[in-house]
């Protein structure tokens, strides 16, 4: 239990603090979920697209999220819903190997 009244005014604000970022944190999973389960549900890929980009882009101006981090969901979520992979070839026939 805290000691001093700073430290009761500290613990409530933080309490309430965390009870926020929680629920912020809960809403961006959910949008990111939906927009990734759009490519097998057959849902408008736009639409949640565009859900889950206004998530990521509250979570960055809330500071739950790092913007290159919100970047980067942004590009993995594009990548997946477009069907595209990013492919590596782990230098097997690269020019110049045996």
């Amino acid at each position: 239990m805290a000691n001093t009244k700073s430290a009761v005014k500290s613990a409530r604000r933080s309490l309430a603090q965390r009870t926020v970022n929680r629920r912020n944190k809960s809403i961006l999973k959910k949008a990111l979920k939906e927009a990734r389960s759009t490519k097998t549900q057959g849902v408008d890929i736009e639409k949640a697209l565009s859900a889950a980009y206004s998530a990521l882009d509250k979570a960055v101006y809330k500071g739950i999220l790092h913007k290159n981090a919100a970047t980067r969901q942004k590009q993995r979520l594009v990548r997946l819903l477009r069907g595209q992979t990013k492919t590596t070839n782990l230098g097997k026939d690269s020019p110049g190997s045996p």
